[in-house]
């Protein structure tokens, strides 16, 4: 408590102190370290909610005081609407007082979302980047806490929602001759791997489009951070949320050239000892695999249900229940760890549909280092429930946030030569 409590204070204090129109951007940055530091599933309850309520006041502060800077029609509506959504259905599902975590989460994520959506600025123009200040960040604090787990004998910050904390107990198939698969801050080695590889690829874009050579080292330490958490679907969305910005930067011609040279790679990666380094020799045959394919089995389900339950869903808390009494998928997990799956489960078609219209709508609306970041949760929906996260929902919004409102041009010179016939047009936000 007394950690939720602190971030909370200092980010009410910053608010409270800093110009006003850099408050909104401060409070949603107290959001993301709070969300980062204290996970939704494993701290007790009243910590849980004392961080969501503390994140919810700085950020409603931080809105009033820069209301004058804020321009709501920003605000992706998508993402409005799914946080809407899957709020109201698990409202009219669970009982006090956990309704109220619900709703102030829910809150939060909105508050979030609008917040991300602006431009923030200082008096000399130079801007504030949510992504850029808080994830490098929070890989710092991760890699210090799990290498601390790792070597130094210390226990998580969080133990595991059953009380354990014993590392040798989670086997880390990326790297055996570890002693087990870290937790960091987040109190499981899947959502550690997910903000270890969110953190890998902000300095990744950092490094590439913003020639900031000093993050190299804070990418070394995202990526020991993603080896101590153990988490190989982590690992494949860095290298394509990667491969997404080394393409985007190419000439058109020169695509083919990679895409031969990526389809090279490949078929030397599997025919060469590097996946089994990196823990893919026996994926097929692991828990985690066998639970994620059993997950499939329930899209039938999902399809022969009554016309309500198939259009608003059949509600988040019948999850545990379902995966309990039927065959398909029922190894003794009580998660889905498929968001696709969750969502259409807990609120139906509605949900799913509006979840896609997220990603689009993000896709087209935000900068490369958001269509990214869009890219690395795609790809860890397939294989986490990553939305009853609130570190994963909240990067989520802010991604699907984004808001680019100028373009790229080709170069400098081009643009001021008398005799260039490169129309004139304004210089990319991208470093939002």
């Amino acid at each position: 408590m007394t950690l939720s409590i602190t971030i909370a204070a200092v980010g009410l204090v910053v608010v409270l102190l800093c110009p006003a129109r850099l408050s909104g951007f401060f409070g949603a940055l107290t959001a993301v370290f709070l969300a980062g530091l204290i996970p939704s599933n494993t701290p007790p309850r009243d910590v849980i909610l004392y961080a969501l309520l503390g994140a919810v006041i700085v950020m409603f502060l931080g809105l009033l005081r820069s209301a004058r800077y804020v321009e709501i029609r920003r605000t992706n509506p998508w993402i409005i609407a799914f946080v809407v959504v899957v709020t109201l259905r698990q409202l009219v599902e669970v009982q006090w007082p956990y309704s109220l975590r619900v709703g102030v989460t829910g809150a939060g994520i909105i508050l979030v979302s609008v917040l991300a959506s602006q431009e923030w600025t200082d008096k000399r123009g130079r801007e504030r980047d949510l992504l850029v200040w808080s994830l490098p960040v929070l890989v710092i604090v991760e890699f210090c806490l799990a290498w601390s787990e790792e070597f130094g004998g210390a226990k998580a910050l969080w133990p595991l929602s059953n009380g354990t904390d014993v590392i040798g107990s989670r086997y880390n198939t990326v790297l055996s001759s570890l002693p087990g698969r870290a937790l960091g801050s987040t109190g499981q080695p899947i959502p550690l791997g997910a903000l270890a590889c969110a953190g890998l690829v902000v300095c990744i874009w950092l490094l590439i489009e913003r020639r900031r050579y000093g993050y190299i080292a804070i990418a070394g330490l995202a990526v020991a951070t993603l080896i101590f958490a153990g988490s190989r679907t982590a690992i494949i969305a860095a290298m394509v949320a990667t491969l997404y910005l080394l393409l985007t930067r190419s000439r058109l011609s020169s695509i083919p050239l990679y895409l031969a040279g990526g389809g090279l790679l490949l078929i030397g990666l599997f025919n060469s000892s590097i996946l089994d380094l990196l823990g893919f020799s026996d994926f097929s045959d692991s828990t985690s695999y066998s639970h994620r394919v059993g997950v499939l089995g329930y899209v039938p389900e999902l399809l022969n249900r009554g016309s309500l339950e198939f259009l608003f869903g059949s509600g988040y808390t019948t999850i545990a229940n379902a995966l309990q009494n039927s065959s398909a998928g029922s190894d003794g997990i009580t998660v889905f760890d498929q968001e696709y799956v969750r969502t259409a489960w807990g609120s139906g078609l509605l949900g799913l549909v509006l979840l896609a219209g997220v990603l689009i709508s993000g896709w087209r609306r935000s900068d490369k280092l958001g269509r990214m970041l869009l890219i690395v949760m795609a790809i860890l929906f397939a294989s986490w429930d990553a939305l009853g996260w609130n570190m994963a929902f909240t990067i989520f919004a802010i991604a699907a946030s984004r808001y680019t409102t100028r373009r790229e041009v080709t170069t400098d010179k081009e643009e001021l030569s008398p005799n260039s016939t490169v129309s004139r047009a304004p210089t990319s936000r991208t470093s939002r």
